[in-house]
């Protein structure tokens, strides 16, 4: 699920950290956020498609728990689930703050989330 259709996210301005699942049927992103009692499937008119989305410290929490008590340790996607759980612990101590000393580094984590 997570290969293909999953996005972890960090917005360059606002430094919300997200997590998205993308399919053409809403049907697969209810269940989802059904079995987790998180999140929100949002349409897309412009690509016809449904969006499941988690922003919130805590639902973010949930997911990262699932992820990491769930599956596999192969998948290419999990070096972005670490990342997101670097990021947010990052923001925990401060690190999103300008006038933080490590506030450059936090920078350069979010670049790892870039859309590649």
């Amino acid at each position: 699920m997570l290969d293909a259709d999953g996005t972890v996210n960090c917005n360059q301005n606002s430094y919300q950290l997200s997590f998205s699942i993308s399919q053409k049927n809403r049907y697969i992103l209810d269940l989802i956020a059904n079995a987790l009692g998180i999140g929100h499937v949002y349409y897309y008119k412009s690509w016809d498609g449904y969006i499941y989305y988690v922003s919130s410290k805590t639902d973010l929490d949930i997911v990262l728990n699932y992820f990491e008590k769930y599956l596999s340790r192969v998948s290419p996607k999990n070096q972005d689930l670490l990342t997101l759980k670097l990021l947010k612990d990052c923001k925990s101590k401060g690190m999103h703050l300008l006038m933080h000393p490590q506030h450059k580094d936090f920078l350069i984590l979010t670049k790892k989330l870039v859309h590649r």
